[in-house]
């Protein structure tokens, strides 16, 4: 198990960086979405422990945090403080962080509850608003257009692109279950309801999860 020794004020998100197999140097690092912020840990073997950081400054009530699939290299993670909402990109260059923050309040977004970077391409991401549905963005967190057709509920709580076609995504709200097919533009509701967190199965194009109130549910036919 991971201990660390800080209140992190509820943990809302964890992604583990995939480990470089060609550098037997790299150390082991997950990102923490958290109450306070955005945590990186990162693994001393010489001291047989995990230290924590706060790489951001000033990052506050931080709500998803996701690493480009193309790229382990590349992180985002949405938060917000106090009234602003803020995507943060941090790029690893071997042996350190840099890092990059937008605020976007002023543009549209209300404050980004979900977070899916583009399978192929670490500088699209997608982003599931509380009160404007899905985002998307080109250039790496610095603007963003909504992508709502079809898409009946504004709130969104959790989207995912299925990991070899980026025009393949699911997203859940609070009026239901939504796909957008590969090669569409519009979204089609699978399922009525209240839905809290989607996930499509590695290497599937037909089936994905999705948890709601007390119950996790399974579609392997779209």
């Amino acid at each position: 198990p991971i201990t660390i020794s800080s209140d992190l004020g509820g943990i809302l998100a964890v992604a583990p960086r995939p480990d470089d197999p060609d550098d037997p140097d790299d150390p082991p690092m997950v990102f923490v979405a958290c109450g306070y912020g955005i945590v990186l840990l990162t693994y001393d073997s010489g001291l047989d422990q995990w230290e924590e950081s706060f790489p951001v400054s000033g990052s506050g009530m931080s709500t998803d945090v996701v690493i480009a699939p193309s790229d382990p290299n590349v992180v985002y993670a949405s938060w917000k403080w106090p009234d602003d909402a803020n995507v943060t990109r941090g790029v690893y260059n071997g042996t350190s962080w840099s890092w990059e923050t937008f605020t976007i309040r002023t543009q549209i977004a209300d404050g980004l509850q979900a977070l899916a970077v583009h399978p192929a391409n670490a500088e699209r991401l997608f982003g599931g608003d509380v009160g404007l549905g899905v985002l998307r963005c080109l250039n790496h967190g610095q603007s963003w257009t909504p992508v709502n057709q079809g898409l009946d509920g504004v709130v969104v709580f959790d989207l995912d692109v299925q990991d070899d076609d980026s025009s393949h995504m699911i997203a859940d709200s609070g009026s239901g279950l939504y796909e957008r097919p590969s090669g569409s533009d519009t979204w089609q509701r699978r399922r009525p309801g209240k839905h809290m967190s989607v996930e499509f199965e590695p290497d599937s194009a037909t089936t994905f999860y999705a948890g709601a109130h007390g119950r996790l549910i399974r579609t392997d036919n779209n």
